[in-house]
């Protein structure tokens, strides 16, 4: 229940930071940053699959929320809608290059979940067998924490199509592993 509560506390203040962004108040990113910084840079890694790119992405975002807080609906899903921003800039960020210098979309990897290199070599190989898609759900479900409603906002798809989708993924990663 502790983390309910955070997460929304947490959604609240990120409300009121996009606001005071959207009224001229700059330093209010320096909240977004602290709240998604991390977020922010792992999907960004998690679809470009280069350090100096995530990093990029990140510095992008935090330009376009500055940019676009007046468009922010107050009340919605302020970290879904920064996710969306950081999905859109990544992807955007590996269409710039040739095939050739990057790996295609389909071949993105997300970081190892464990120090271990074998283990997260293993878990990159699994996530490989997912779509880009698939692949952004389960982070965004695993380790971003989002609910179905929101990623599928994201990926403008309805919740129920999330939920399938996830349930779907979760199951080849099962099959992967037997």
């Amino acid at each position: 229940m502790f983390g309910k509560r955070k997460y929304a506390a947490d959604n609240r203040s990120l409300d009121k930071a996009i606001l005071k962004i959207s009224e001229g108040e700059k330093e209010a990113l320096s909240v977004i940053y602290d709240a998604c910084g991390k977020l922010i840079y792992a999907t960004a890694y998690q679809i470009c699959r280069n350090s100096h790119d995530a990093a990029d992405v990140l510095q992008d975002v935090m330009v376009a929320v500055a940019e676009k807080a007046g468009t922010y609906r107050q009340g919605s899903n302020p970290r879904a809608w920064i996710l969306a921003i950081t999905r859109n800039l990544s992807i955007n960020k590996i269409s710039l290059y040739d095939n050739s210098k990057t790996a295609p979309l389909e071949e993105t990897a997300m970081p190892a979940v464990k120090p271990d290199m074998d283990s997260g070599l293993i878990i990159e190989e699994a996530l490989a067998t997912l779509s880009p898609d698939d692949r952004y759900i389960v982070y965004c479900k695993l380790y971003a924490g989002l609910s179905h409603k929101e990623i599928g906002d994201t990926l403008g798809i309805s919740n129920a199509a999330c939920s399938a989708r996830y349930k779907r993924a979760l199951k080849k990663l099962q099959a992967y592993f037997k």
